[in-house]
């Protein structure tokens, strides 16, 4: 009974409403900037070439960062690679290793 009457309260709100409706001629204003071509450009990332050559810049930056960094970890991991490889071969090349 409680969330029928919270129901009729809120369809009841909404009896003073009606449907919006634009300006006649709103359509027409519209067609007529866009033949003219006086729609303003104002902030567009294609006008403005500083920002276009700082986003560039930018982006140019980060791809390098990646790649020196992928460049270091694979360096990294030869190096300990070849320590490894290294130490290794001096451990069974010694001459006090036992065979049974």
């Amino acid at each position: 009974m409680k969330q029928e009457k919270w129901i009729d309260e809120i369809l009841e709100s909404t009896k003073g409403m009606h449907k919006a409706e634009p300006s006649p001629f709103l359509f027409e204003q519209a067609i007529a900037k866009v033949r003219s071509g006086n729609f303003k450009k104002e902030h567009s990332v294609h006008e403005n070439s500083t920002l276009r050559w700082f986003l560039a810049g930018f982006v140019s930056l980060i791809i390098m960062c990646n790649v020196l960094s992928l460049v270091k970890t694979n360096f990294v991991k030869e190096k300990n690679s070849d320590e490894k490889t290294a130490s290794a071969e001096k451990y069974f090349n010694n001459a006090t290793t036992y065979t049974y």
